[in-house]
């Protein structure tokens, strides 16, 4: 989609609203002009005059009427009262659509962020798709909140009192048209500049949101690191850029005030003079009031608006370009040629599994299969590609299949919510939310300005889960227990107490295929060796287990090892098969440990070898 088609449905949609707009500011502005005509007529009759309606005779409008004065005053009332009706009646439709057009953009943009891979934002930060949500969204609705309505109350006075300047009050076409235009491209100027001004605010202030979101995530790290001084020096100097683009922008717009405001009353020097002068002799003071009324009351509205107009406008344009850039990206899912038949037997089905990086392939011609109920470990060095074939596996990388088939399902027939059921995945930084405890393991989020309601089997759930998991909340927490609140992306948790959180969590919803990356790397040994055989070997002894691990010590008690190097599935077989067949995976476990440990007599031969 370009930022056109973008602006086409922001305008365009919701048709009959928007032919609401321009007849309503089409009858404001004429209310509006009628109301001089009334004036005159009021002020000429009081004064004596006929109430012809034009300055010469010979080209009068409503010839030969005449009013009673006050007929003439209701009149003008009338108008006046029509013409701000119906600008306020045009605000408020703007307004209205707008909020619908927010509303909207805010739900397809969030559906379109959903459903990107992860490599798809690993170039965007929090911050800035905080920002697109924030300002992005409410920049590009304000071609309907401020653009459309200011665009018709503009557009029509300044189209329609060139008309009546020329042919009600006989003004010279030389004189006037020169005059509006000139002001017209003096307005769009300062309103050009004006808006490069606002584009640099709004990009600074995602970035500073941006850089203040990261310091307020990593506090705990950057004191500990001794950081939080250079940081936050970097945070000011973004404070200060953008204090000084806001300086000069809010100078610009004082000028644009200024000139806007000082417009009407040189416009009414000249075209009087110029009135005075051409018919001295069939001028009254209704056609001065008249004039007046134009030029300094009805058009002032029009220039004052006019520079803010434009301004909005190149803004809004800004916004569509940022909020295109997301809206543009195409959901990622995997790519399946589904080159050979699902088992029935088997959980995971992988074959020819390609993943690239512009010119790096990160996973190269990667096939295997999984039993139900088989417990997998990837091993390799770091870099080998253990996290991407797990995020491959659940569609968040741009990976290509030969074939790929779920329990007998080929994956080209899911979309991703449908991937997502067959998987339960453990990250090795365990995610948790600023809430409870309780809420982390339910995954449920209840804001403060409500009142959290637990059933007591929940509860004890929850308290199982996390006892099964080696997470005894009395012990590790405070005297509140699982109702106990624990910071921002758990900020007052160990890496150990995030990752069993993140284990109770699976353990109290698991899916029928686990994933883990790694998620012991901030555990003990013996707690480690507890958590295998109590849920790997015990809860979880069913389902089909998959673990990315660097650890040795669960490598005797897996059904099969998965042996990665250099994104390639080099080698695979059980604990015992590996040693005495492979001599890189046994160079492997040299680098972890001094020496490759013992095959134990226990050791489980993969059936399907």
């Amino acid at each position: 989609m370009t930022v056109q088609e973008l602006l086409r449905q922001i305008l365009l949609s919701r048709p009959l609203m928007r032919v609401a707009l321009v007849a309503l500011s089409a009858v404001a502005t004429c209310a509006g002009l009628a109301a001089a005509f009334f004036q005159k007529g009021f002020v000429d009759s009081v004064g004596g005059e006929a109430a012809t309606g034009v300055i010469l005779g010979e080209s009068a409008f409503l010839m030969g009427i005449e009013l009673h004065p006050l007929i003439w005053l209701m009149l003008g009332f009338l108008a006046l009262l029509l013409s701000l009706s119906l600008a306020q009646a045009v605000n408020t439709v703007g307004a209205y659509e707008s909020v619908v057009m927010q509303r909207r953009l805010s739900e397809r943009l969030y559906r379109t962020v959903l459903s990107l891979q992860s490599s798809q934002l690993r170039s965007k930060t929090v911050g800035e798709i905080v920002a697109v949500y924030t300002t992005d969204i409410p920049g590009c609705c304000i071609f309907l909140e401020q653009s459309l309505p200011q665009g018709f109350s503009i557009v029509f006075p300044i189209l329609l009192s060139p008309f009546v300047l020329i042919f009600y009050f006989h003004l010279s076409a030389r004189l006037v048209v020169p005059i509006l235009g000139l002001l017209v491209l003096l307005n769009f100027g300062l309103a050009y500049r004006q808006s490069h001004f606002f584009y640099l605010f709004k990009q600074l202030a995602a970035d500073r949101v941006g850089l203040v979101n990261e310091w307020a995530q990593n506090i705990r790290s950057l004191r500990i690191l001794s950081w939080v001084e250079p940081f936050e020096k970097k945070i000011r100097r973004v404070r200060e850029v953008e204090t000084a683009n806001r300086v000069r922008m809010l100078a610009n717009g004082q000028t644009m005030n200024a000139v806007a405001s000082s417009m009407t009353f040189m416009l009414n020097l000249i075209f009087v003079e110029s009135l005075v002068a051409d018919h001295p002799d069939t001028l009254t003071p209704g056609t001065l009031l008249a004039l007046l009324w134009v030029v300094g009351i009805f058009l002032t509205r029009p220039f004052r608006q006019m520079p803010w107009f434009f301004t909005f406008a190149f803004d809004g344009w800004t916004s569509l370009k940022r909020l295109q850039v997301y809206l543009a990206m195409k959901p990622g899912f995997i790519k399946v040629q589904n080159v050979d038949r699902p088992r029935d037997d088997l959980a995971l089905q992988v074959r020819g599994l390609h993943l690239r990086a512009g010119p790096r392939s990160l996973l190269k011609n990667i096939s295997f299969d999984v039993r139900k109920g088989e417990f997998v470990a990837l091993v390799g060095e770091v870099g080998s590609g253990k996290t991407q074939l797990l995020l491959s596996l659940l569609g968040e990388s741009p990976a290509e299949f030969a074939a790929y088939s779920i329990s007998n399902q080929g994956v080209e027939t899911m979309d991703a919510s449908a991937l997502h059921r067959h998987f339960s995945f453990v990250p090795q930084e365990g995610f948790v939310i600023s809430a409870t405890l309780r809420e982390n393991v339910l995954f449920e989020y209840t804001p403060p300005t409500l009142t959290p309601v637990a059933a007591d089997a929940d509860v004890e759930s929850v308290l199982k889960s996390l006892r099964r998991c080696e997470f005894d909340p009395d012990k590790e927490l405070a005297s509140q227990g699982i109702e106990t609140e624990i910071g921002e992306r758990g900020v007052n948790l160990s890496g150990g107490q995030r990752q069993r959180i993140s284990l109770a969590r699976l353990h109290y919803d698991p899916s029928p295929i686990l994933l883990f990356d790694d998620c012991f790397s901030a555990l003990d040994v013996d707690t480690e060796r507890r958590l295998i055989e109590r849920l790997f070997e015990g809860d979880w002894k069913q389902a089909t287990r998959i673990l990315a691990t660097h650890r040795l010590t669960v490598l005797d008690q897996v059904d099969r090892i998965l042996f990665m190097k250099e994104g390639q599935i080099f080698a695979e077989g059980t604990w015992k098969e590996l040693l005495q067949t492979c001599p890189e995976f046994i160079a492997f476990t040299k680098t972890m440990n001094a020496e490759p440990l013992a095959p134990r007599p226990s050791e489980r031969a993969y059936a399907g070898k």
